[in-house]
């Protein structure tokens, strides 16, 4: 498998298709460069839970993008650790085994990718059917362009 992965992780609910947003952002950009889109994997997933965990194996590189509630407006843009998400998710996860705790049993694998960067888009609704949040859409394309000038530059 390609040796860096973007993953968005979402659900159809609303805004939480934040992540999911960001991989098709980043896939209509980098659509343009066959010569990246040959090292590149980008997946779309609903809810993965523990299966993450595989989904990471033999990648060097990992960008991990999911919606998070929280009190700040809609479309903020995290830059999390690990331990941030799991402090996060703990109270405020819908993805059952979330994304935190996909993390940490990675972590007891030693299963990590040796680079990890962690992305949360601050969301507005998480309900089904929920209209999506123009503003949610616009920092899923601002991540999409940060991580695309990540993976540009290597």
């Amino acid at each position: 498998m390609k040796p860096v992965r973007i993953i968005g992780v979402g659900s159809p609910a609303g805004d939480d298709q934040a992540g999911w947003w960001t991989i098709e952002a980043f896939d209509r950009d980098v659509s343009r460069s066959p010569a990246m889109m040959a090292r590149i994997c980008t997946m779309a997933l609903d809810r993965p839970g523990i299966n993450l965990v595989n989904l990471m194996q033999g990648a060097q590189r990992v960008f991990l993008i999911d919606a998070v509630q929280s009190r700040s407006p809609p479309g903020t843009i995290y830059r999390l650790s690990i331990a941030e998400l799991a402090a996060w998710e703990e109270t405020v996860s819908s993805h059952g085994f979330g994304v935190a705790m996909a993390l940490h049993l990675a972590r007891e694998l030693n299963a990590l990718p040796k680079a990890l960067s962690l992305y949360g888009i601050g969301i507005e609704s998480a309900a089904a059917g929920g209209k999506p949040c123009l503003t949610v859409r616009n920092a899923a394309h601002a991540v999409a362009h940060e991580i695309l000038g990540v993976v540009s530059s290597q």
